[in-house]
């Protein structure tokens, strides 16, 4: 490829992205100023991939090869998991004689909308129930405010596989001395639309989890009166642009429709993978289960948040470490993940508590027959 590459026909998707991480790890040590923190880096990376490269001298030349090489690898990955995305969830092909007509706008919106609502009804009944619900929206002419719903970047987004451990070189506008692995253990999860819930809890929940989480969180929104519908439909927008489920179809499905229900973005809300944010997790923290839980967020873009009982406070650097100190969990969010900071004593808040099934077992009446002697029925 960019170097005299051997053995790459044996390399699975696991492995170039190990490949990706050493990568960087080893161009960030060559920034180091320790002699033996730069020989070290080398000598481990001839030791782990000479059998790919044969012996690499590390002079600024191959270290520029590596860095492309990197870049191509992760170029690669993206644009294969995109078109997983794309044969997973894209819609049936059109027959010929089916092409809307281009010179009326109306026609031209409705068969992409009725081809998602015929592809995901098969997929999710909840996912078919809130497809039903959105398209039941009147949609307002003319249209306006249409960039609410951009144009997908999947590579900018939360509902995404878990980035942590691809040590990517550091990008965060925090400052140095309140980057997230000196404040504790970083607890990966397995990433896409449900990362905020399973790094609240530390863990990857269950499905089941999911829907009862999700569940509570949609209680809330629908009983929420100060969620405008206007409000709604900026939400639900940014929720299906960052949900690969509707790559390129988020702008067709949200033109004209700025009038958005709290029960269908609580629809949206209910259903596993789709995008959940900073609006899901104020709503979380109003469950009467979570109202005693104080959640600290630090945004990767230098934002400090606390959310307590469906709060949102505005936190600073002074008293940040204070904050921690006091919070139940801490939060990592990037522009594409969300991810749990375990600081040293600290432990996972308890796991969701499931409903109990309600069983009543009614005994049939005994028969005349069945009866004692002397009883009477």
């Amino acid at each position: 490829m960019y170097l005299n590459m051997k053995n790459q026909s044996k390399m699975d998707e696991a492995a170039f992205k190990k490949l990706s991480s050493a990568i960087t790890e080893l161009l960030e040590a060559q920034q180091s100023k320790e002699k033996t923190v730069r020989k070290n880096a080398r000598t481990n990376f001839n030791d782990n991939y000479k059998n790919i490269f044969g012996t690499i001298e590390f002079n600024k030349t191959e270290l520029s090869k590596l860095g492309t090489l990197k870049a191509y690898i992760e170029k690669k990955l993206e644009e294969e998991k995109k078109e997983e995305i794309r044969r997973n969830s894209s819609p049936p092909k059109r027959p010929a004689n089916t092409h809307p007509d281009p010179t009326q706008e109306t026609r031209s919106i409705k068969p992409s909308i009725s081809h998602i609502s015929a592809t995901v009804s098969d997929v999710n009944p909840m996912v078919s129930k809130f497809m039903n619900m959105l398209l039941g929206v009147p949609v307002e002419r003319p249209a306006i405010d249409e960039d609410r719903a951009a144009p997908q970047d999947f590579a900018n987004q939360y509902a995404s596989p878990d980035p942590l451990f691809n040590a990517r070189p550091a990008t965060s506008a925090i400052p140095t001395a309140i980057q997230p692995a000196s404040l504790g253990r970083l607890i990966p999860n397995s990433g896409g639309g449900d990362c905020l819930l399973h790094a609240l809890y530390g863990r990857d929940l269950e499905r089941k989890e999911v829907v009862h989480v999700r569940s509570q969180i949609a209680e809330i929104t629908e009983k929420d009166t100060d969620k405008t519908e206007g409000y709604c439909a900026n939400l639900l927008a940014a929720g299906l642009s960052q949900t690969p489920f509707f790559e390129g179809r988020a702008e067709a499905l949200m033109r004209g429709r700025h009038a958005i229900p709290r029960t269908v973005y609580a629809a949206f809300q209910r259903i596993p993978e789709m995008y959940a944010g900073e609006d899901e997790l104020v709503q979380w923290t109003r469950v009467a289960e979570n109202r005693s839980y104080t959640v600290v967020m630090i945004d990767a873009d230098g934002t400090l948040a606390a959310f307590q009982d469906g709060n949102r406070e505005r936190l600073t650097t002074e008293n940040l470490q204070e904050r921690i100190d006091r919070a139940d969990v801490l939060l990592y969010k990037t522009p594409r993940h969300w991810t749990q900071i375990r600081p040293p004593g600290k432990e996972a808040i308890p796991a969701p508590e499931l409903p109990r099934r309600k069983v009543t077992i009614k005994l049939p009446e005994p028969s005349p027959k069945e009866l004692p002697p002397g009883t009477k029925p």
